[in-house]
């Protein structure tokens, strides 16, 4: 059996096995019907059913905040629509309970955590490291904070697995890389603040001088389409409750899972002045990466690292966001200035 054929079945074999794992472990996880008896996190998806079926029933969910203020938490809609779109969709169909809805969800969750990990074997495969691509998928699927986001079943994964394609394919199908980057934000806009590095990339990889502006402004433009599609209808339909509703992460009150809590924090540092720490830290990586000095792989988690340590809020699902980038990372070789 030659290498090629070897390591094929090799990985095959073992996305097969985690595939049946990960529907082992979904098949654990209970499905209730209210946020009352679930556990913080599984409340989160609960809150974004909520808000798709207000929108199922003609309900303008980012309405909600109009009511409040721009510090407090009260479970306001705070993604771009498409989730809610999606829930909307199936509320239409005749899945209107949350317990129905979710198992509709759960298999979507599953096969998001399951792609992720063959990206990485196949990613790392191509590559030239059969072993590392291994490691990768089990690395990924088996690891707490992957788990974690299994048994909440909240929106990461999509999101997550678009993600990795794009970085993945980004020197082949460049348009394509840009689209997808995109459809991630779309679903959940974590990885918003690395939209600056594709910026820097698009202008690197253009040789010309003379094109690099209007290759950078196409680049921005393909990612910003389908959260642009998406959001128009929104913004047509009341234009301040759903900007409120999207700069709401960037103004609201510190809040974690856990105790260890961030500088700004720390400092008593609130609204968007709360976030400059993490911002100027951000800064550096984008002028390492406009240096040369650092690769894509690791310039992305630098940057998603840099949000969970330094944000003022923290979810234990954020965590999950850094494990593809960790492998992803060793990947990148030595960069430097040209």
């Amino acid at each position: 059996m030659s290498n090629v054929v070897r390591w094929l079945f090799v990985g095959a074999l073992a996305s097969t096995g985690l595939a049946l794992l990960s529907v082992a472990l979904s098949a654990q996880e209970s499905q209730p019907s209210t946020a009352a008896s679930v556990e913080h996190g599984q409340q989160d998806i609960y809150y974004v059913w909520r808000d798709g079926s207000r929108l199922g029933h003609g309900e303008n969910p980012y309405d909600a905040i109009l009511s409040g203020n721009m510090e407090e938490n009260r479970k306001y809609p705070t993604y771009f629509p498409l989730l809610y779109v999606l829930v909307a969709g199936a509320h239409r169909l005749g899945v209107v309970g949350f317990h129905d809805w979710l198992r509709l969800w759960r298999p979507l969750v599953l096969v998001s955590h399951l792609g992720i990990g063959v990206l990485l074997l196949v990613g790392c495969w191509r590559s030239g490291h059969p072993v590392l691509g291994i490691f990768a998928a089990l690395f990924w699927s088996l690891n707490r904070w992957t788990l974690y986001v299994v048994k909440v079943a909240h929106v990461d994964f999509p999101a997550i697995l678009f993600l990795v394609a794009s970085l993945l394919i980004f020197d082949t199908w460049r348009r394509t890389s840009f689209i997808l980057f995109g459809l991630s934000l779309a679903f959940k806009q974590i990885a918003i603040f690395a939209t600056p590095l594709y910026m820097i990339w698009a202008w690197r990889s253009t040789r010309q001088p003379s094109e690099r502006v209007g290759a950078t402004a196409r680049a921005a433009a393909w990612i910003a389409l389908v959260p642009t599609l998406v959001s128009l209808p929104f913004l047509i339909w009341n234009g301040e409750a759903f900007v409120r509703s999207i700069l709401f992460s960037a103004t609201r009150d510190p809040d974690s899972h856990v105790a260890a809590i961030s500088i700004d924090a720390k400092l008593g540092l609130l609204g968007p002045v709360g976030r400059l720490p993490m911002l100027l830290v951000m800064s550096l990586v984008f002028v390492a990466t406009a240096r040369g000095e650092i690769g894509r792989y690791l310039s992305v988690l630098l940057i998603l690292a840099t949000f969970v340590d330094f944000n003022s809020v923290f979810y234990l699902q954020y965590v999950a966001w850094l494990v593809p980038l960790v492998v992803l990372a060793s990947q990148d070789r030595g960069h430097r200035r040209p």
